[in-house]
């Protein structure tokens, strides 16, 4: 995740996994949440470098 946003801090990217994570941490079917949050984290982070 550092490699597609390398202006982000490791605390930003961190956080936003973790945010992710957390998100889809009750989710009875757990085959794709590594890609869900990739997704999400990816969406907030790249909203992040918009504003």
């Amino acid at each position: 995740m550092l490699n597609k946003f390398p202006a982000q801090s490791r605390e930003a990217v961190g956080t936003a996994v973790a945010e992710a994570v957390a998100h889809f941490a009750g989710c009875p079917i757990r085959d794709f949440v590594p890609l869900l949050v990739e997704r999400a984290a990816t969406a907030k982070l790249g909203s992040l470098l918009e504003a």
